[in-house]
C-alpha cells in the first residue's frame, strides 16, 4: 500500500518508446559497428555505456553464476532509445571480441545487478569495472525488499509494456534462454538494455534531490563528511566490484570428509527414527509398528491415538505441545525427539546435503546480495554461507584449496556494541572496551554488583543476552522464554542493567522517538532506512527493527569497507573466499601467515577509526586449515 501511495511523487518520465535497435551477429558488420561507436564517443564525449549479457540463466531471478553459461549475446546502450546486440556468431571473431573489450575497459559502464552481467563477461573480459547499477541506485532510493528487479522497475516506473511476456514460453520449466528464437532473444536483449538506460536517466535525477546533499536536512554526525544517496550507490557499487571476485573465486569443499559426514547424518536419523518409532509401538500396543516423522499425516494421527488433536504439526505447535506435556510419557518423548529428530534433519539437508548439491569443481560459489535486506547486512543465496551454523563438525567442510595453505579469520570483536558505544556515547560501555576488559565480566559486576562471580555461568549467560539483546531492541519475555527463567526476574535484571548504561537507554529512546515522528535513520555511509508506514500491529517490530539498523548496518558497512581496500591490496598473497557480517576469512599460503594477519587487522581497525574514534575497535585473528578450527 506505501508503495502504491508514493507512485504519486515519483518523478514523471516521458510516455514510453521502443528503443531503435539493431543486432549484429555476423563478424563484419559488428566490427563496423563497435568501429562506429567507437568515434561516437570521441565526438560526443560521451563514455556512459550500458551493457546487459544474455546467457542461459535469468538474473533477476537465478542466482546461479552466469561465467558457467554459454554466452548468447550482449546488448549495449549509449544514449536514450538506441541499442546494438551483439550476438554470439560475432563473439566467435576475435576481432570482434578485441574491439568490443577496448570499448568497454575505457567506458562508464551502467548495469542493472551489473555483478551479474561483469561475472558473466569474466571469461571473455576479465577484471571489466562497474561505474553505475540500477539496482543498486534502486536500493539506494528504496530499500524494501522486492520490486528491484530490472522488468519490475520498467513496468513501474518507465510505463515499459511487459516485454518479456514474448520468451516465457520458450523458458517456462526453468528452460534455457538457449531455447529462444536468436532474433526474439536480441530483442529481449535491447529491451533490457533501453530500459536500463532510463533508469540511469531517472535515478540519477531523484538522487540528486536528496534532502541531504540539497541541505534540506540536517546530517546527523557532524564530525563526519557528508554522504549523500549517491555516494551512498557509489559505495554499494564499489563493493560490488570486489565480492565479484570472492563469488568467482568460492571456497574450497573437502568432499571426503562432507562424504564421511554424510554417511554419519544419516546413521544418526535412521537411528533417531528407530527410536521415535519403538516409543510409537510401545504406546499403541504394537497397532502402529513404525512412523515416517516426515509423514504430517502420520504424526497427527498417533498424536490423535493419545488424545492430542493438532491441525498443524509444524515447529511453532510442537514446542507448544513441548512445553506442556510430561516428558517421561510416550507422547511427550515422541514429541521431544520428533523436534531434535528435525532439527537434525534440516542440518543434514541444508548444510551437509545441500552443500554437496551445489559443488562444482571442489568448491561452492555463494552469491552476496547488497540488496538482500533492510538491515543493512550483506545476504547470500545458492548456498547462504552467511547463514552457516556455528557447528564445528559442519564448518570443517569448508578447507583451503591446497595443502600448504591455511586460513585466517580477522573478526571485530562486539562490534555491534561498540557501534552502541559510540551513538550513545555511554561512558561506562567506552571505558570497558578501552580498557580491554573481558567485556562480560564487567558488565556483569556493574549489574549485580557484591552478588556477581566471574565463576557464575549463568550471570554470565543473562549478561550476553542483555547486552546482544541491545541491537534487536529484545524485552524480557523473549529472553525469559529463550532461557528458560521467570519473566519477572529478566525484567528486574534488564532495569538494572539499563541503569549501568543510562546513555544508551536514552538513545534507544531517543531512536524510538524520532521513527515514530515519521523521521529516516541515515547511517554514516549514507544508508537510510525509511519507516513508509507505522500501524499499531506494527509498531512494535518497527520499534526493534530501528534499534538494530544503525547498529547493524554500520558495523557491516565498517566490515564492508575493509574488504573493498583489502581485496586488491591481497593480489598475489592470498584471497578473501568469505565475508560473514562483521568478519573476513581469507586463505594464504602458511609461509605469509603474519604479513597477512597484519594487513587484515590494520585495515579492519582502520576502516572504523575513520567512523569513529571514541572506542576502539578491536580484532581478532585465527587460524586454520579448515572453517570449523577459526
Amino acid at each position: 500500500m506505501a508503495a502504491d501511495i508514493e507512485k504519486v511523487t515519483h518523478r514523471q518520465v516521458a510516455p514510453w518508446q521502443e528503443p531503435k535497435w539493431q543486432a549484429f551477429d555476423e563478424p563484419l558488420v559488428a566490427v563496423q559497428f563497435l568501429d562506429w561507436l567507437w568515434k561516437w564517443q570521441d565526438i560526443t564525449g560521451h563514455y556512459e555505456l550500458v551493457t546487459d549479457i544474455e546467457v542461459g540463466i535469468e538474473k533477476d531471478t537465478s542466482f546461479d553464476h552466469p561465467n558457467m553459461y554459454e554466452m548468447l549475446c550482449i546488448g549495449l546502450c549509449w544514449e536514450k532509445g538506441a541499442a546494438g546486440v551483439i550476438g554470439s556468431g560475432a563473439l566467435e571473431s576475435a576481432q570482434v571480441r578485441g574491439r568490443l573489450e577496448r570499448l568497454l575497459r575505457r567506458s562508464r559502464l551502467i548495469a542493472h545487478n551489473g555483478k551479474f552481467d561483469l561475472a558473466g563477461l569474466w571469461p571473455l573480459f576479465p577484471r571489466l569495472e562497474l561505474w553505475f547499477d540500477t539496482m543498486l541506485a534502486h536500493y539506494a532510493l528504496d530499500e524494501r525488499s522486492g520490486g528491484h528487479g530490472l522488468k519490475v522497475l520498467s513496468v513501474e516506473r518507465l510505463g515499459a509494456p511487459q516485454y518479456d511476456d514474448e520468451i516465457k514460453q520458450y523458458v517456462s520449466g526453468g528452460r534455457s534462454y538457449a531455447n529462444i528464437p536468436r532474433e526474439l532473444l536480441f530483442k529481449y536483449n535491447a529491451y533490457d538494455v533501453a530500459c536500463t538506460w532510463d533508469l540511469y536517466e531517472v535515478f540519477t535525477a531523484e538522487m540528486a534531490e536528496d534532502p541531504i546533499g540539497c541541505g534540506k536536512k540536517e546530517w546527523p554526525y557532524p564530525n563526519l563528511p557528508v554522504k549523500t544517496l549517491r555516494d551512498w550507490h557509489d559505495f554499494l557499487v564499489s563493493a560490488s566490484n570486489q565480492l565479484m571476485f570472492l563469488e568467482l573465486n568460492g571456497i574450497a569443499v573437502d568432499v571426503e570428509y562432507n562424504t564421511q559426514l554424510s554417511l554419519a547424518y544419516v546413521r544418526k536419523l535412521n537411528e533417531m527414527e528407530d527410536s521415535l518409532s519403538d516409543i510409537v509401538n510401545f504406546a499403541t500396543d504394537g497397532q502402529i509398528p513404525r512412523i515416517n516423522p516426515r509423514s504430517p499425516k502420520q504424526v497427527k494421527e498417533f498424536l490423535y491415538s493419545q488424545g492430542i488433536k493438532v491441525e498443524k504439526t509444524d515447529k511453532e505447535v510442537l514446542n507448544a505441545l513441548d512445553e506442556r506435556l510430561n516428558p517421561t510419557l510416550p507422547a511427550g518423548m515422541f514429541v521431544n525427539g520428533l523436534l531434535v529428530h528435525r532439527f537434525e534433519a534440516k542440518r543434514y539437508g541444508t548444510f551437509v546435503k545441500g552443500i554437496r548439491q551445489r559443488l562444482y569443481g571442489g568448491r561452492v560459489f555463494t552469491n552476496y546480495l547488497l540488496h538482500g535486506t533492510t538491515s543493512g547486512r550483506l545476504a547470500s543465496r545458492n548456498p547462504n554461507l552467511q547463514n552457516i551454523v556455528r557447528d564445528k563438525a559442519i564448518r570443517r567442510q569448508f578447507a583451503v584449496s591446497r595443502s600448504e595453505n591455511i586460513f585466517i579469520q580477522a573478526d571485530y570483536k562486539q562490534a555491534e556494541g561498540r557501534v552502541i558505544a559510540w551513538l550513545s556515547r555511554d561512558e561506562f560501555l567506552r571505558n570497558i572496551f578501552e580498557s580491554g576488559e573481558d567485556l562480560f565480566n564487567s558488565l556483569g559486576a556493574g549489574l549485580y554488583k557484591e552478588r556477581f562471580s566471574t565463576e557464575n555461568k549463568e550471570q554470565r549467560v543473562r549478561v550476553k543476552a542483555y547486552f546482544y539483546g541491545l541491537s534487536y531492541g529484545r524485552e524480557a519475555y523473549s529472553i525469559a522464554k529463550e532461557y528458560k527463567l521467570p519473566v519477572s526476574t529478566v525484567q528486574r535484571d534488564l532495569e538494572a542493567f539499563f541503569a549501568t548504561i543510562p546513555q544508551v537507554a536514552e538513545w534507544q529512546l531517543e531512536i524510538k522517538r524520532r521513527v515514530l515522528e515519521g523521521h529516516d535513520l541515515i547511517s554514516p555511509f549514507g544508508r537510510r532506512r525509511r519507516f513508509a508506514l507505522i500501524t499499531e500491529q506494527t509498531k512494535q517490530d518497527v520499534l526493534k527493527e530501528a534499534l538494530s539498523y544503525l547498529p547493524q548496518s554500520i558495523a557491516s558497512d565498517i566490515c564492508l569497507t575493509a574488504l573493498i581496500r583489502l581485496r586488491p591490496k591481497l593480489r598475489g598473497l592470498g584471497f578473501i573466499r568469505l565475508t560473514i557480517h562483521d568478519a573476513l576469512v581469507v586463505e594464504c599460503h602458511e609461509s605469509r601467515l603474519e604479513q597477512v594477519s597484519e594487513m587484515l587487522r590494520a585495515e579492519m581497525v582502520q576502516a572504523a577509526r575513520e567512523i569513529t574514534e571514541y572506542v576502539p575497535f578491536a580484532v581478532d585473528i585465527s587460524h586454520g586449515k579448515n572453517w570449523g578450527e577459526l
